[in-house]
């Protein structure tokens, strides 16, 4: 695992009211931990300390990203494109898709990559607790145990890797991103998977149905 994932409890514990930024969404099966991501992911991350840079960046990427546990541990340095802030990821199916992470997240992911001199090879690495970087991919038990320690540090009754995936989605639908644009950019195959996470309320489907224009009758009456 990444032995630096006790940074995470510092950063996290900096967050203050995490716990009460938590709220459970409805219509999803299970319920399910909706994390504001202004308001927590973002000021966490950006207390973290030198240290801890490897645990700013997985997290980091997850919130940014909605990439599945696997296909974080599987990223790869060369795949990753600061200038254009996008990450090249393999999904299920050995499917292909881009990524793109915020600006600030890109700064934690640029931390990481400058401490260590390897061009290519995996994106984030294992560090044991004598601060040696092994030059192999995390395992997806590593990057569960880096947000099992976050969740722990910022008392949350419930956090996953996956929680990170579901609010991404609902950000980008709250956002007025189109289902299509949402679906591509988290590889599901089945844009009905990716409706589940729309937690619009009703009345914002109200809304964008009063916005369409249909002519009364009287508009219609011939001069």
């Amino acid at each position: 695992m990444l032995c630096v994932a006790f940074g995470a409890a510092a950063v996290f514990g900096r967050a203050g009211s995490a716990a009460a930024a938590a709220a459970r969404v409805e219509g999803v099966a299970g319920g399910l931990v909706h994390l504001l991501h202004d308001q927590v992911v973002v000021p966490a991350v950006a207390h973290v300390v030198a240290v801890a840079e490897p645990v700013a960046g997985v997290i980091a990427v997850l919130a940014s990203t909605g990439a599945r546990r696997a296909e974080l541990a599987g990223a790869r340095r060369e795949h990753y494109d600061p200038g254009e802030r996008s990450l090249r990821i393999v999904g299920k199916g050995n499917k292909e898709r881009e990524v793109y992470l915020t600006e600030e997240s890109a700064v934690y992911v640029g931390a990481w990559l400058a401490r260590t001199v390897w061009r290519t090879g995996p994106l984030f690495l294992p560090i044991d607790r004598w601060g040696i970087v092994a030059r192999r991919h995390l395992t997806t038990k590593a990057v569960a145990d880096t947000v099992n320690t976050a969740r722990d540090a910022a008392g949350l009754p419930r956090l996953t890797a996956h929680d990170f995936r579901r609010t991404f989605i609902g950000e980008l639908l709250d956002s007025g991103a189109d289902l299509a644009t949402a679906q591509a950019l988290v590889g599901h195959a089945n844009p009905t998977t990716t409706a589940r996470y729309d937690r619009r309320p009703a009345a914002t489907r109200r809304a964008a149905v009063a916005r369409l224009h249909i002519p009364r009758p009287e508009d219609l009456e011939a001069p």
